[in-house]
């Protein structure tokens, strides 16, 4: 596959990871497939997590989130990080989502538009997005890893994450 299609065009891109995708996750290796995403979409399989699997698991209702977030150590450079990193004017594209060590939601800040979308993945405050919560994404990769991660489209286990484009990376020092 050429890596730099990514680049020059996603969608060709991404129908080239969907083809590779579907024939992974039924058993057929693929070298456009790197070793370490196939293998977390073989960990969060046999965790029980389905490409079909819609909602992740959800840890804790909103009104417990607010009492995480009060407690957290992240609370007080989240304004700065929304600041820096957050786009929540009515044009912004991307969402910046901070979690617990564990992968759990405990901010996202968008527009409302991008918020609306994540909605419908139930990317949202209290959901784990760990491997064992909703699969293979950017923030159980970095999880896994212990470094930045960025993955594209099919290179989500999940199906009706295909469409999206995400990055994560841990926070290791405050």
């Amino acid at each position: 596959m050429d890596y730099g299609l990514r680049f020059s065009d996603p969608a060709k891109y991404a129908r080239a990871l969907r083809r590779a995708h579907e024939l992974v996750i039924a058993g057929v290796p693929r070298p456009e497939i790197p070793v370490p995403l196939a293998e977390s979409w073989r960990r969060s399989m046999a965790l029980g997590i389905s490409p079909d699997q819609h909602s992740p698991r959800h840890l804790h209702d909103p009104s417990e989130v607010h009492r995480l977030r009060r407690e957290h150590r992240l609370q007080r450079v989240m304004p700065a990080l929304q600041d820096l990193l957050a786009d929540d004017s009515s044009s912004g594209r991307h969402l910046l989502v901070l979690t617990d060590a564990t992968g759990e939601i405990l901010w996202r800040v968008g527009s409302r538009e991008a918020l609306r979308r994540a909605d419908r993945l139930e990317f949202s405050e209290g959901a784990d997005w760990s491997e064992a919560g909703i699969g293979t994404n950017a923030i159980s990769e970095a999880l896994v890893t212990g470094g930045p991660v960025q993955l594209f489209s099919a290179e989500h286990l999940v199906r009706t994450h295909h469409d999206w484009a995400c990055t994560a990376a841990p926070i290791t020092d405050l």
